[in-house]
């Protein structure tokens, strides 16, 4: 709320303290009165000079975007656009509202807003800034950008530029973390909704339980402040549903505390660690297909799918299955996404314990979570770490991976302030949105009546009898012919690529010219058999996904260089295309691995 109010004050007046005024040139310039100060955000002699000399110096080829912030009149923005190709992306960020008002009214702008190479965004709402800005950095442009802040705005308007910095710094931070992850973990997650198919199809859908309950629903995360709450937890079962997100569930399992939902969404060897050793055999576990494919094969309960919502690939999923899953907004942590479903699940409150986001006491995770480690572990590997304000008032050693996580959970809470979500964790993050409460208020304000939640549960899996294995068995023996095709193909491409190679490095023009026919001729096929096909571009996913976040400069002198990554292109998607025959072949045949 404070930073709200300081906004408020900061741009109070603005529109007094504006003047557009004549300069020198006779165009337009724009000044700042503050007292008995003045401030030129433009020359006052001659803007278009001014930025026209500021774009030769900023402008720098090669660069697919270029991002400023504080864009006054317009005036760099026209001259930078002046040098910038087609294929190249300008990103206007204007944190004061008042100043875009008046460039709109002075009509320089207009123009430039028009053109197709440029995104603009108003900073005077974030959650529609981080938005624009995700938006404009995925796709490989994060590693391909040239950022300019203004002087002026800074000194100016330094509390609305700072803000503006602050989300693309996020922003930034979050989607190379988010980066990071989908390189490494893009093919195994592949694997695993391919492998999980014929469990997901005899899984209940996730669907049937939306809005079933009324009763207050406790979310526990295995943040290390969870062990101080284990004791009100064994009074709940008949008060709220216990929902344990991901790992939690092995601290849960020592301390002989049953949960009625178990949440995983994490793809990796890790995850599958914490689920050897549980032998429920009636309590659900709610998944995402990308889970690690072992849990589904050996967890003995009950199982609900659910989907992260991609349009073409949720359908082209659920068709295979039969059913429609539903869909769960995807998050950062299994924790993001457990809250997604307690709201759906039920319109009671909804509160958080283990939902630390930091080191409390010096460690990551609870007693008896095999991914527990002390602070100092992290400080000896030189994790970055940062110091922020607990609930409590106290101060809690976090690091940008954790603060990802909470600004997430801010940014959903936005957009979901009907609904009372609370958090017990006291000595954790404070996160907006979030009512910080004793766990034993919670439970003596909101927990009171008590109800068979195990037993509605249990009615809602009855509800769903449907599979269909042999129907299903039918349609991915449909798919392994399309993918015999397909692996045609690239094999085709691949011994294309290496006498392409071959005729570059003797430097044989008219073979050259040939096999560049032909290699077009391929990719075009390639292009076309994706188009009419979802699961033959999610087969390339992995791929394009390295070859989006790698750089390729625009001008490559060496001929070899395209040559080579033709055919490391071609061999790789026909090991690819290698690798998911397989599994389906394993699949249509029982074969566990």
């Amino acid at each position: 709320m404070s930073d709200m109010k300081n906004q408020e004050t900061a741009n109070e007046g603005y529109e007094l303290k504006l003047r557009v005024e004549p300069s020198r040139a006779g165009i337009p310039t724009l000044k700042f009165i503050e007292g008995s100060q003045q401030f030129y955000i433009h020359s006052r002699y001659n803007p278009e000079a001014e930025a026209e000399k500021w774009a030769v110096s900023f402008y720098e080829e090669g660069k697919k975007l270029f991002i400023l912030i504080g864009i006054g009149l317009g005036y760099q923005a026209k001259a930078l656009l002046s040098k910038m190709k087609e294929n190249e992306r300008l990103l206007l960020v204007e944190p004061v509202k008042e100043i875009f008002d008046m460039a709109v009214q002075d009509g320089n702008i207009n123009q430039i807003l028009k053109d197709e190479r440029v995104i603009f965004c108003c900073t005077d709402n974030n959650m529609a800034s981080r938005q624009v800005f995700l938006d404009v950095l995925r796709g490989g442009l994060i590693t391909d950008y040239k950022l300019y802040i203004s002087p002026v705005y800074l000194r100016i308007f330094t509390h609305q530029t700072n803000e503006a910095v602050k989300i693309f710094e996020d922003i930034i931070r979050f989607e190379q973390i988010n980066i990071n992850t989908v390189k490494f973990f893009a093919a195994q997650w592949q694997n695993n909704y391919l492998r999980n198919m014929f469990i997901a199809a005899k899984s209940c859908p996730y669907l049937l339980f939306k809005q079933r309950f009324s009763c207050p629903v406790v979310i526990v995360s295995a943040g290390p402040s969870l062990t101080s709450e284990l004791p009100f937890l064994k009074s709940l079962y008949n008060k709220a549903v216990i929902i344990a997100a991901g790992s939690a569930v092995t601290t849960l399992k020592k301390n002989g505390i049953k949960p009625h939902i178990i949440v995983s969404i994490d793809g990796g060897m890790q995850n599958y660690r914490h689920f050897k050793q549980l032998d429920y055999d009636d309590v659900p576990l709610f998944y995402s297909p990308e889970i690690h494919y072992k849990i589904l094969e050996e967890y003995k309960g009950p199982k609900v799918v659910f989907q992260f919502y991609h349009k073409d690939l949720s359908n082209w999923y659920n068709e295979l299955l039969g059913f429609e899953t539903g869909t769960v907004v995807a998050g950062l942590s299994v924790a993001n996404v457990a809250l997604d479903i307690a709201l759906q699940v039920s319109n009671g409150p909804v509160c958080f314990i283990g939902q630390d986001l930091g080191y409390t006491d010096g460690y990551s995770h609870a007693e008896g979570n095999i991914n527990r480690k002390s602070l100092e572990e992290f400080k000896e590997k030189g994790r970055e770490l940062i110091e922020i304000e607990a609930n409590d008032g106290s101060k809690l050693w976090t690091d940008y991976v954790y603060l990802d996580m909470k600004n997430w959970f801010e940014n959903y809470l936005i957009c979901n302030k009907d609904r009372q979500v609370y958090n017990a964790t006291l000595k954790g993050a404070k996160i907006k949105g979030m009512i910080p409460i004793k766990f034993a208020d919670f439970i003596e304000n909101y927990c009171k009546a008590e109800s068979d939640i195990a037993g509605q549960i249990k009615e809602i899996l009855s509800e769903h009898h449907f599979c269909r294995d042999a129907e299903l068995k039918e349609n991915v023996l449909e798919i392994v012919y399309r993918l015999e095709h397909l692996k045609m193909l690239t094999l085709n491409g691949k011994k294309t690529a290496a006498k392409l190679l071959e005729a570059v490095e003797s430097r044989e023009i008219k073979k050259i010219e040939k096999l560049l026919k032909k290699m077009e001729k391929i990719d075009e096929e390639l292009k076309e058999i994706e188009d009419k096909d979802i699961f033959l571009f999610f087969i390339r996913q992995p791929l394009l996904i390295k070859f989006n976040y790698s750089y390729i400069p625009e001008k490559i002198e060496d001929d070899k260089f395209i040559a080579k990554e033709n055919y490391f292109f071609y061999e790789t998607l026909y090991n690819m295309t290698e690798n998911v025959l397989r599994i389906l072949s394993d699949q249509i045949n029982g074969v566990v691995k």
